[in-house]
């Protein structure tokens, strides 16, 4: 049996090595190697119209229906305002929505709405696709009709957004319209809604918790099934100012101080309840200074002559590896009631930027320690709004 299963695998051998050979199949290329391609936009027909257009709290759906509201955060003012939630990870959303006119609304092809940052520069932690400085706010947003492809449905819930809601609901006014329309012309029974030549269309958008405050642009325009394309329709809404922190630390143990010498609870830019390093989060939309303020931590105070006296504690407090310390001394005794007014804080050098945690360095200095403690007390936080960064520096 072995000497078969040898001969077996030698004429096997043979067979594979001593085969016929294969020629390897080249392609020759004569001139170039690549083709152009082209093409021109074919048009004709009438472009839509772009009547009226607003924006007002997301999702738009909710706005439908019977207990649906259509407004934004502030109705009685003209035009959309909006607040940041000034929490971490929780964006705003607003919808874009736009009366669009065709005498043939199956015309219509699509509606889109395009956001655009005030010319804010948003500093280096910023996501990548959202970059300020006028530029789109990231995608471009796809209106659509607010109920689907049955006619008398879209018209009536037209009807009930627009001419209802968002006419009765906001006392300023909120929807930008095109050159000689007004809510009569679209609303009423010989406007443009009832006379089946114009839809509303809408669609949601996505303000991160950290995209700057200020003026938002706004373009809705239309586009034919024979791409012929509306003008843009333009407004601006403000996302207003909202300055909030939050910390990963709940109290600063200096540890063990000996007198004259400063002690240093350092902080990172690792945010972790608890970890023991402090650390600083932005949650707002705008830049962030920090100004603290201490009691006493009961270490109390002493004359130096008959009409001055010095705290026996003293303290320091920086931003950042970079930053500069900023030297202060106590506000109060422990135990006195009173929160610290503006005088009694004291600002520290440097402001964090949007979408940005920082690193906050805590010191200690004892002169003298009154008593034999425990030495605790409070130290009070407060972020304030600093200005945003300017483009193209």
């Amino acid at each position: 049996m072995k000497k078969v299963i040898s001969i077996c695998l030698l004429v096997a051998l043979a067979v594979m090595t001593a085969g016929p050979a294969i020629a390897t199949a080249q392609t020759v290329v004569i001139g170039s190697g690549t083709v152009g391609t082209g093409l021109t936009k074919g048009t004709g027909g009438v472009a839509p119209i772009v009547k009226a257009k607003w924006e007002m709290n997301g999702p738009w759906s909710a706005a439908l229906g019977t207990s649906g509201l259509a407004k934004d955060d502030y109705p009685a003012i003209a035009n959309a305002q909006f607040d940041p939630s000034m929490q971490h990870n929780v964006n705003k959303v607003i919808s874009i929505c736009g009366v669009i006119y065709d005498q043939s609304l199956t015309d219509i092809n699509a509606v889109y709405g395009d956001v655009y940052y005030p010319d804010i520069a948003l500093g280096p932690n910023h996501p990548a696709d959202r970059q300020g400085c006028s530029t789109r706010v990231g995608s471009e947003c796809t209106m659509i009709k607010i109920a689907g492809d049955d006619h008398l449905a879209n018209k009536n819930a037209s009807l009930d957004l627009f001419c209802n809601k968002v006419r009765n609901q906001n006392t300023g006014t909120l929807p930008t319209f095109a050159n000689g329309e007004t809510f009569d012309t679209i609303c009423s029974n010989d406007g443009w809604i009832k006379k089946d030549v114009a839809y509303v269309y809408c669609c949601d958008k996505n303000l991160s918790y950290e995209d700057p405050s200020g003026e938002y642009k706004v373009d809705v325009w239309a586009q034919s099934k024979t791409n012929a394309t509306s003008d843009a329709l333009v407004n601006y809404f403000t996302y207003n100012p909202g300055t909030a922190f939050q910390t990963d630390f709940s109290n600063v143990a200096y540890g063990a101080v000996t007198l004259n010498n400063w002690v240093v609870a350092p902080g990172n830019e690792d945010f972790v309840l608890g970890d023991g390093r402090p650390t600083i989060r932005n949650v707002g939309n705008t830049r962030l200074a920090i100004n603290v303020a201490q009691d006493d931590m009961q270490m109390g105070d002493r004359d130096l002559t008959p009409t001055s006296t010095s705290w026996n504690v003293h303290y320091k407090a920086k931003i950042n590896t970079d930053g500069v310390y900023a030297p202060y001394d106590p506000f109060k005794k422990y135990g006195v009631a009173g929160d610290p007014v503006d005088c009694d804080y004291h600002l520290l050098d440097k402001t964090i930027d949007l979408s940005t945690d920082d690193e906050i360095d805590f010191g200690v200095l004892v002169d003298k320690f009154e008593g034999t403690g425990p030495y605790t007390g409070t130290m009070w936080l407060k972020g304030t709004q600093a200005p945003h960064l300017t483009c193209g520096t």
